[in-house]
């Protein structure tokens, strides 16, 4: 793998499978030497919780400044803060949000990449993923899998729903 240049970008598209449903990501990232910018969103598609025929949908998105802890060639490991949104047909949220973030050469174009993410309030959401990636020249393919919690900390109707999805994910991108 080459050296780190000056700016690091790093975008995307990931599918999944997750809680009986599917689960789509688009994510983009620049950086600098110490500083950048993250943008993550997931749509996630499941089947309805109430036993009629149909899908709800559940819309997540993550902005944040991340600022790079460690960043050699073979390694780099980032802490980032920012605001999330949670909607779904009935709610929508908005809360801060700390994420940590590492990508580490395994050997040659393989990586191993490993994110967490939290918001504490008003509703609490915890996504972590790990997976690994093949470097093709700019050309990234990754698989690995991901969980996600999802706490409304009782906010849509009186009762507190705790739901987890967990599952595989797949997919490209470029990173340059």
């Amino acid at each position: 793998r080459a050296p780190s240049p000056p700016i690091d970008v790093r975008m995307g598209l990931n599918v999944g499978a997750m809680g009986g449903g599917t689960s789509g990501d688009v994510f983009l990232g620049i950086e600098g030497s110490a500083v950048g910018f993250a943008f993550q969103g997931t749509k996630l598609t499941l089947p309805t919780d109430d036993g009629t025929a149909g899908t709800d949908v559940i819309n997540l998105v993550a902005v944040h400044l991340t600022g790079t802890l460690v960043s050699t060639d073979r390694l780099r490991l980032r802490a980032e803060a920012g605001l999330s949104f949670a909607s779904a047909p009935d709610i929508f949220f908005a809360g801060p949000s700390l994420a940590a973030s590492l990508e580490a050469c395994i050997v040659g174009p393989l990586d191993l990449e490993v994110r967490v993410q939290g918001t504490p309030l008003p509703y609490r959401q915890l996504d972590a993923s790990a997976g690994l990636a093949v470097h093709l020249g700019a050309f990234v393919m990754r698989a690995g899998w991901r969980g996600l919690i999802l706490d409304d900390a009782g906010k849509v109707d009186g009762v507190a729903h705790v739901d987890r999805f967990t599952g595989p994910y797949g997919g490209a991108g470029f990173a340059f």
